[in-house]
């Protein structure tokens, strides 16, 4: 253990960029063999373990980077208050990200997230939905949605005049309120169940787990910047300043590389989520509305082309699997 501590120090941000690299380009690899796997039409069920594998594989990256983002977020705290000891910087950091950890896979990540993002139906929305809802979860928890209660919520913000659904964390459905004013009640059968199978399948939990592990360490790379602002704007000595300019250089440098890294991620990620899409639209089709839902998408629904990074599958095939 004491020689494990001594070796710390040495693992400074060149090592965890190397290290996430190594991660990274390893986890591409296996994505590549996952989808030419795919393609031969394998077993089902080795098909889906390989897919968790990958799924965990990412998650690891992303969990690499995202330290290594709080290990620099700490590099900078400390240097603003003047604390030179390299060791603590990785006991910080790890206790920094594995908070955000716990956060992002928490009920409390979706209750932020509907508190802040959402709101409650209107009587009129909720008399115009509740039997749909009923009905549909009914159906749900007969084909192994595993939660007592479902929460809709409505999307605040500008993307309210969208027509969208989205399910997010483990019992929460999002609805815009374009969607609660156009779309003909029958077509909402569909669109629920497709995002109950969401919920279904553990597609939206993860979501959340990526986006608010992002998300939190978002915020502290802002604030390392506003420290190296302060910074500047306290520090009237050249010698001070030069020291703060290579710090907000050092970090500038360090988070354009880990953009570029998560930009990569992104590639398997938009790719499995675009099975998931397949996959919810069995379980809608499953429950008996998958005429519903195949209208929905016919009439509300883009089929523009699709690109690597898109979250959707192409909006046709999606319809021939509903067939």
């Amino acid at each position: 253990m004491n020689e494990l501590l001594l070796e710390l120090p040495k693992i400074g941000v060149v090592s965890l960029f190397m290290f996430g690299a190594i991660a990274i380009v390893f986890t591409m690899g296996f994505f590549v063999i996952f989808k030419c796997l795919s393609l031969l039409k394998i077993n089902k069920i080795i098909e889906s373990i390989l897919r968790g594998l990958l799924q965990y594989m990412i998650y690891a990256c992303m969990v690499i980077i995202n330290y290594t983002i709080c290990y620099m977020f700490v590099f900078t705290v400390c240097k603003f208050i003047k604390i030179h000891h390299e060791i603590l910087y990785h006991y910080y950091a790890f206790g920094i990200t594995l908070g955000c950890i716990v956060v992002s896979l928490s009920p409390l990540a979706e209750l932020i997230y509907s508190v802040f993002c959402t709101r409650k139906l209107s009587q009129r929305e909720l008399k115009k939905v509740e039997h749909i809802i009923a009905e549909v979860f009914g159906r749900s928890k007969l084909n192994g949605l595993k939660i007592r209660n479902i929460s809709i919520r409505v999307l605040t913000g500008k993307a309210t005049n969208q027509i969208n659904a989205y399910a997010v964390g483990k019992s929460t459905v999002v609805l815009t309120k374009r969607f609660l004013d156009k779309v003909d009640p029958y077509l909402m059968h569909g669109v629920i169940a497709h995002e109950l199978g969401h919920l279904r399948y553990g597609d939206a939990k993860q979501h959340l787990f990526i986006f608010s592990l992002n998300l939190l360490t978002l915020l502290m790379f802002y604030v390392s910047v506003v420290l190296q602002v302060i910074l500047k704007i306290v520090s009237y000595i050249p010698f001070v300043n030069l020291v703060s300019s290579v710090i907000g250089l050092f970090i500038f440098i360090n988070f354009w590389i880990l953009a570029k890294y998560k930009y990569i991620l992104e590639y398997a990620l938009m790719s499995l989520s675009r099975m998931d899409e397949f996959r919810a639209d069995a379980f809608a089709k499953k429950l008996g509305y998958g005429i519903s839902l195949s209208r929905y998408l016919d009439i509300y629904v883009e089929n523009g082309s699709i690109g690597l990074l898109d979250t959707h599958p192409c909006t046709e095939l999606r319809i021939d699997a509903l067939a």
